[in-house]
């Protein structure tokens, strides 16, 4: 088996395209992605931009937000030829896929209706094993609300690598979650956490108040 946690940048469609928006509102412009083999170690990674073809700017906020601007993207391949890449790269199966909420799920089912792309086998496999790894999370450690990443890897005592909403990093940073939570058990442990924190919300900066290198399981 392997783990494939995977991470989307992405840009709105523009306003012009009403019908469009209805159905769709963004277009992804960067995929990012790793993969673990069955000791949760990084074998391979993948990044590609892709070129929007429903907007020619990319949304100041999300540029800034991202540091991807149009030049970047002017000789990207579209959304089909780059995920079929990024597909390609998965392999067709003996892998399950992860991703920081549902949204990115969504974002590719929508995406590809909008732009006329095939539901092939490769890609029914995928969404089939593809896992809400925030909320598995949230159901770990029995969290009343939705936990950011940069929550859970504070949880658990990681420092978060990299650059944040760079596809590849966030994707990379979610894989370093799920090894040590399902290395060290974060779920058995999470009462002792939580005793020591008391009524403070989940939400606060904890991961000084357990040091999972010390545990024995």
């Amino acid at each position: 088996m392997r783990y494939i946690f995977v991470d989307f940048e992405m840009n709105p469609i523009a306003k012009k395209y009403r019908e469009e928006r209805k159905h769709c509102g963004k277009e992804i412009i960067e995929i990012g992605a790793v993969m673990l083999d069955e000791d949760l170690k990084e074998t391979s990674s993948f990044r590609k931009y892709v070129k929007p073809e429903y907007n020619s700017t990319v949304d100041n906020r999300y540029e800034d937000l991202t540091g991807i601007g149009i030049e970047m993207l002017a000789g990207a391949d579209n959304f089909e030829k780059a995920f079929c890449e990024f597909m390609a790269w998965c392999g067709s199966d003996g892998y399950q896929i992860y991703a920081w909420s549902n949204s990115d799920k969504l974002q590719v089912e929508r995406e590809m209706c909008l732009k006329g792309f095939e539901e092939t086998e490769e890609v029914r496999y995928m969404f089939c094993n593809w896992i809400d790894f925030q909320k598995e999370f949230g159901e770990m450690i029995s969290a009343e609300r939705a936990v950011s990443l940069e929550d859970a890897l504070n949880i658990c005592g990681i420092a978060f690598s990299g650059k944040k909403h760079d596809a590849l990093y966030d994707a990379r940073n979610t894989s370093l979650l799920y090894a040590e939570a399902k290395t060290n058990n974060v779920a058995a442990n999470i009462k002792e956490i939580k005793g020591r924190i008391g009524s403070e919300p989940m939400m606060t900066a904890i991961g000084d108040l357990f040091n999972f290198s010390e545990l024995k399981f």
